[in-house]
């Protein structure tokens, strides 16, 4: 059985993990969202083309949406982002869960933390 450790790294941000499989060591590993997150909210606010297509979040609901489009555009349905949960014992039955699905179950939680990391700087 593999054992999930989390980083030991000092962060100059409030990370936000998910689980991941690593296709190397064959055991789960945790993965920090929160680096591409804040990397798309800088892009964006840098840029007024950008800033005039889709506007700078403000609202908690702006937050969220932000958060599920570019997670949607990054880690939905990709394989190496995907592990499969199953029931024990084991059955014919197992669902896929990707990182973007991760996402969704706490997005409120990964909106508020990405607001704080942005605007505290």
């Amino acid at each position: 059985m593999s054992k999930l450790v989390l980083s030991e790294r000092p962060f100059d941000h409030e990370p936000f993990y998910v689980i991941i499989s690593n296709f190397n060591t064959k055991e789960f590993d945790s993965y920090d969202v929160m680096p591409y997150f804040m990397r798309e909210y800088e892009t964006l606010k840098k840029s007024k083309r950008l800033q005039g297509i889709y506007g700078m979040p403000e609202t908690d609901a702006e937050w969220q949406k932000f958060v599920k489009d570019k997670s949607r555009y990054m880690f939905w349905a990709r394989c190496e982002y995907e592990i499969v949960l199953g029931h024990w014992p084991p059955r014919d039955v197992g669902v896929k869960i990707d990182i973007h699905d991760q996402v969704l179950m706490n997005l409120p939680i990964i909106a508020e933390i990405l607001k704080r990391n942005v605007t505290s700087k």
